[in-house]
């Protein structure tokens, strides 16, 4: 198999702020009982820098959910997320959600606000009072305590009882893709593919 860098014994990975916190963990655990001796680089940057970065071979994986095509990479994994709306716990019913401001990343692009705005337009004449966060830890916390409702994946508010879920089946589809560079094979990537999979298998 290919390596990378001279078998560099470090492997670095691009990808978003939400999948740094509840998928990435997951896999560089796995990955380090099959290999103690590898050392991780985790980015978590916006979609065009990670496409930059890949191309000139500055990563060795992007792990993200834009939706958007990278142009000098070969996509080598893709599944279906699953996204549902969080609420404070005094929100009975999807009805109620639109007595609470947006909970919201601040990036334009992220496709959870994209989605949740989308939503919003789609069932509600007004405008929706937004808050702008830059962590879910944050979104979390806030509708804990009442402040908003958000739109996060179903695998990251798993065993969560402080909050109410909800799912719409309208919501449109994103997805979580795996790539790598196009003409250079990072280490032992089929096993990083293997393990990704398994953690977000339904």
């Amino acid at each position: 198999m290919t390596s990378f860098q001279n078998q560099s014994e470090t492997l670095r990975i691009g990808t978003t702020q939400t999948l740094a916190g509840y998928l990435i963990p997951k896999c560089i655990q796995a990955y380090q009982r099959q290999y103690p001796h590898i050392s991780f680089s985790i980015m978590t940057l916006q979609q065009e820098e990670l496409e930059y970065r890949l191309a000139h071979e500055q990563l060795d994986c992007v792990i993200t959910n834009r939706s958007s095509m990278f142009s000098e990479a070969q996509k080598i994994y893709q599944i279906k997320e699953n996204l549902v709306f969080i609420a404070p716990v005094s929100c009975q019913t999807i009805a109620d959600l639109k007595n609470y401001p947006l909970i919201v990343n601040h990036v334009e692009s992220c496709p959870y606000r994209r989605v949740l705005l989308n939503w919003w337009q789609t069932h509600h004449t007004t405008k929706p009072i937004l808050i702008e966060m830059d962590t879910v830890e944050a979104f979390m916390r806030t509708v804990f305590v009442g402040g908003g409702i958000s739109l996060l994946p179903q695998k990251l508010i798993e065993n969560q009882e402080n909050l109410h879920c909800f799912v719409a089946e309208d919501l449109p589809e994103t997805n979580i893709s795996m790539w790598i560079p196009q003409n250079k094979l990072p280490f032992n990537y089929h096993l990083l593919k293997s393990i990704v999979e398994k953690e977000l298998s339904v």
